[in-house]
């Protein structure tokens, strides 16, 4: 059974460490929520689970198959000329067929199919949000990283991404999630605060 295991991990940058000794196990179908402040090392540690980012000391072990990320919405260029629907294709791999009606299933599940074909950048910041998440999961990863997936959107778009976290991680993903703070309304299985 796929699983991810952080062993004695030290984990920042050369010259600064954010998280000493860092021990989890993450089992299948999972969400382990990580909370903190800014600079805590929350983004630092999900860039190192998928290998964007060195681990300075210790060990993590990562068996599942396909990992997928959302990132923090303010590394996506908002003023890239494409669509909705053209940013969610992003995430197709290359033999994934037929892409079609899976794009649409999902755009639909995202509550974006309407809006599909606005530009990224004039769409609100929850259709931004859902759009990046549709680009992560059109691939049904089996670990989804998600780096502060409700930061910066309104209430609603709020409580609608995270039924949509909600509704992924009861279908068997695994999920890793930053914020920082508790979220009401996400079922979590375990929840740690970060603290450098």
């Amino acid at each position: 059974m796929p699983s991810l295991v952080f062993s004695h991990c030290q984990i920042g940058y050369p010259g600064k460490i954010l998280i000493e000794n860092f021990n989890l196990r993450v089992s299948k179908g999972s969400l382990v929520h990580f909370r903190g402040t800014n600079g805590s090392g929350k983004s630092t540690l999900l860039r190192t689970v998928l290998g964007l980012q060195r681990l300075l000391k210790g060990r993590i072990e990562n068996t599942f198959n396909k990992n997928s990320f959302v990132p923090q919405a303010s590394a996506i260029d908002s003023q890239f000329p494409i669509s909705l629907e053209d940013f969610v294709r992003l995430g197709v791999p290359l033999h994934f067929q037929p892409e079609t009606l899976r794009l649409s299933e999902v755009l639909h599940e995202l509550g974006i199919f309407e809006s599909r074909r606005n530009l990224f950048g004039n769409s609100s910041g929850g259709e931004r949000q859902r759009a990046m998440l549709a680009r992560a999961i059109i691939s049904d990863p089996d670990l989804l990283v998600l780096d502060e997936p409700t930061a910066g959107i309104d209430r609603t778009a709020r409580i609608r991404v995270l039924d949509i976290i909600n509704k992924i991680r009861g279908a068997g993903t695994t999920i890793l999630m930053t914020s920082h703070d508790s979220i009401a309304g996400l079922k979590v299985d375990q929840a740690i605060d970060i603290r450098n």
